[in-house]
């Protein structure tokens, strides 16, 4: 019996581990529920169904070990006051777009095509309340550019249980 519980139990702490992960990523809003955002730009009006990330533990989780997201889809970072923002992209596999955005809803900055797996930081401007996380090469191909406006976005306050619209 001894010889059986010590072969088992380097897989039982491997499974115990896994599922302290997996309980410890699992982000707080259920990423089937979308917040609506338009962007009107010189190219025209732009629609997008993104993911709301309210709090500090979906700020960290972002889109972290996602490996697609549509041309129409995002994440939206809402933060409580605006500040200087920093991002990165370790963990995520895909490259995208970053849009900063100020209180209200105009683009201060884009960080094109970001490099998957990098943990280097990428620093927004001042007053930013709002970062949205677009597929790469989605703003360009919609000529969305610094100076246009997000429309519809939620305020800070916004609880998750409401993020579904």
């Amino acid at each position: 019996m001894k010889r059986l519980r010590t072969r088992w139990t380097p897989v039982l702490l491997s499974l115990a581990a896994a599922g302290a992960i997996l309980i410890y990523w699992t982000p707080e809003e259920n990423p089937t529920d979308t917040w609506p955002l338009t962007i009107n730009s010189t190219g025209g009006t732009h629609r997008f169904a993104v993911e709301l990330a309210l709090t500090p533990q979906a700020h960290a989780q972002g889109l972290m070990f996602r490996e697609d997201l549509a041309d129409d889809a995002g994440m939206l970072f809402v933060y409580d006051r605006p500040d200087v923002r920093t991002m990165w992209m370790k963990d995520t596999p895909l490259s995208l777009d970053m849009l900063f955005l100020d209180s209200d809803g105009i683009i201060r900055r884009i960080v094109h095509d970001t490099i998957p797996g990098s943990a280097v930081t990428i620093i927004s401007p001042r007053d930013i309340l709002y970062v949205l996380e677009l597929r790469a090469g989605v703003t360009r191909k919609l000529g969305i550019k610094a100076g246009d406006q997000v429309q519809n976005l939620p305020s800070p306050g916004q609880s998750s249980a409401s993020s579904s619209r």
